[in-house]
């Protein structure tokens, strides 16, 4: 014992050390609690409740017997055999509300034997649970009988109500009431846009997300919801606004298929493959992410990469139904597989979406998908299933026209151009505009068609051009008598789409994209050093530590690839020089040196046996000088 302790306070230690501790006592009430928790006998449990309703405790314990045995029926007789809100009854309320009995709660609020202050009760462990419509339907009916139903709380109950029961029109008289008496919320501002919405009065319905947004800046709903509806007016640019106020894993999952078009239409494609790729990693929206991510790719000139998702999907069960976003991806895939010669994967795609919904355009999109892989027989009966219910309509003629040329009908064509001109029916925006210049190539107009595609690139209407215009000149040059202009027009078209070209290998298009996100500032140069980085080139760093994670450390390489200009290299190893040094070797240099004098001491030297590179032409530069060095080393592109 401690010297430092006072004489008392020793004598008190000794005390209680040589005195038994004595058992604790528990009151007779907290025992019965302590029984019937580890009890199992739901009988014993309910007569017990029954018995002693007015203590709160053993109520309690009772309760969680029945809930851990979802036994509603006998927490349903406690209700019935209550006259009044005791500790037994609301106890076993919220047991109902636990095992998710809501028929039993219901029946509770429509019941006239049921004391008022359980049916209050129960309609408010109904209304924060809300299962369905019906249980809706007889919470308002309840609040609505109430003598004070226009007190603020229960006013705001029944709007929501309401509105959960899509009567916008009485929902927005009841929010109307609402905000009379000063009770404005955000929340409450967004239901009241969201009925307008459903209402058709979008302008309206955007004002009211609008005062929501200034109210409360995160709400997210309100948010999504203006951002639906610009993107359905074409309004991109306040979409984009509103875009980039969320992030992709955001709790309102329905925006985010459109967000991500919004971003790849503003061509900001790095972001709109963020919120894709969230999709991608949603089971459920996969199919949809990946269609989405496919024809980004296309925008982008990835055809490889394009393809690939196509290929990836195939394989995904369809939805069971189709919303709009659903159903406009859908289309764009077929097209895109079109526009890439895909032909017999496009018609595949187009005749699915025909037997899904059938529509006119679809039929004459997949018979222009036809005429161009050379079935006219096919194309032919889509397009007079078309005219049966569509005579004089414009692109169905052209399309006839076309046809009759591809089979040797040299005249066919031009007067078919003529007529669709001609027809009243004639679409008009972007769409009409492209069908109308491919009627002018036809008709031999080929200045006034190059005014009107050139014009829809100036206003980046690149979706027009790259999913009509581009497939569906290539079919007319087969066609027209005089092709040159055409061809001259199509490959203007097709750099203006796209500037980059295109990338048919999906792993050379990964290795091109990955390069070009990786941005650096001033650096030293040159630099062999064993830090955590070169100063400078950090993202240099992270992609090659990316390359070389999956590769065995026992297999010595170097990562290389150019330092944007083709005279510099950067390369990173998976080992280092000194048995000592924390960090693997880096490096960057001029490529000469690497290629006459450098090549050689990390084969010989450091026992180099393989080098990865992202670009072709930095491959055959270094596989020749090691060629004509005579050393041994494995010269492989990178795959990400």
């Amino acid at each position: 014992m401690s010297p430092y302790l006072s004489q008392n306070t020793k004598n008190l230690i000794a005390a209680l050390h040589s005195t038994p501790r004595p058992q604790a006592i528990l009151e007779q009430t907290q025992r019965l609690c302590a029984q019937i928790r580890k009890a199992t006998d739901r009988q014993q449990a309910f007569n017990l409740l029954l018995s002693m309703p007015t203590q709160i405790a053993i109520a309690r314990s009772c309760v969680d017997v029945l809930v851990k045995q979802s036994d509603g029926t006998a927490l349903a007789a406690v209700l019935k055999a209550s006259t009044s809100a005791t500790y037994a009854s609301l106890s076993a309320l919220k047991g109902l509300a636990a095992i998710n009995a809501h028929g039993s709660l219901r029946a509770l609020v429509s019941s006239r034997e049921t004391p008022y202050s359980l049916q209050r009760r129960a309609v408010e462990l109904l209304y924060d649970k809300l299962p369905d419509e019906d249980a809706a339907a007889e919470i308002l009916l309840f609040l609505s009988n109430q003598k004070n139903a226009r007190r603020k709380g229960i006013l705001t109950k029944r709007a929501f109500l309401t509105y959960y029961l899509s009567e916008d029109g009485q929902a927005l008289d009841l929010l109307d009431d609402l905000f009379s008496m000063g009770c404005k919320s955000g929340w409450l501002l967004s239901i009241y846009g969201h009925c307008l919405q459903r209402l058709g009065r979008f302008g309206d319905a955007r004002k009211a997300y609008s005062k929501c947004l200034r109210m409360e800046a995160k709400n997210e709903f309100a948010r999504a919801q203006r951002i639906f509806l610009d993107w359905c007016s074409s309004d991109i640019g306040k979409a984009r606004r509103d875009v980039g106020k969320l992030r992709p894993y955001t709790d309102q999952k329905w925006i985010v298929p459109i967000a991500g078009e919004v971003l790849r239409l503003s061509q900001e494609y790095d972001q709109a493959n963020e919120w894709f790729r969230s999709l991608v990693e949603d089971g459920e929206r996969k199919r949809l992410g990946l269609m989405l991510r496919s024809h980004l790719f296309f925008c982008r000139g990835l055809i490889g990469e394009a393809i690939e998702d196509y290929r990836i999907l195939r394989s995904i069960d369809e939805p069971a139904s189709y919303d709009t976003i659903d159903v406009g991806a859908w289309q764009n895939l077929a097209r895109l597989l079109r526009t890439c010669g895909h032909l017999e994967d496009a018609v595949t795609e187009y005749s699915k979406m025909i037997d899904c919904w059938g529509e006119a355009t679809d039929l004459l999109e997949r018979a222009e998908s036809l005429l161009a892989r050379g079935a006219f027989a096919d194309a032919d009966r889509d397009i007079e299933a078309v005219r049966s219910v569509m005579a004089e309509y414009p692109f169905q003629i052209y399309l006839e026209g076309l046809s009759s040329c591809l089979q040797g009908d040299g005249l066919a064509l031009k007067k078919a151009a003529v007529r669709a001109l001609n027809s009243p029916e004639g679409s008009i925006g972007a769409a009409g505009m492209r069908n109308r210049a491919l009627y002018l190539l036809a008709a031999g107009d080929a200045d006034q068609a190059k005014s009107i595609l050139l014009g829809l690139v100036k206003e980046q209407a690149l979706d027009e051009v790259r999913l009509y215009a581009v497939p569906y000149l290539e079919t007319l040059s087969r066609a027209a008598p005089d092709r040159s202009e055409i061809t001259a027009l199509l490959a203007d078209l097709r750099h203006l789409a796209w500037p980059a070209g295109w990338v048919v290998d999906a792993a050379k298009g990964r290795r091109e994209e990955a390069l070009k996100n990786v941005s650096r500032q001033a650096y030293p140069f040159p630099m062999y050093c064993q830090q955590y980085m070169i100063a400078g080139l950090q993202q240099d760093k992270d992609l090659a530590e990316r390359v070389l994670s999956g590769i065995a450390i026992h297999q010595r390489s170097i990562a290389l690839w150019t330092l944007g200009r083709p005279d510099r290299v950067y390369g990173q190893c998976n080992f280092a020089k000194d048995p000592e040094a924390q960090n693997n070797l880096k490096f960057c240099d001029e490529t000469k040196t690497m290629l006459h004098s450098n090549l050689r001491i990390f084969i010989d030297d450091f026992d180099v046996q393989q080098l990865l590179f992202m670009e072709e032409d930095l491959r055959i530069r270094f596989e020749n000088a090691a060629m004509k060095a005579r050393l041994s080393v494995d010269c492989k592109m990178i795959e990400l």
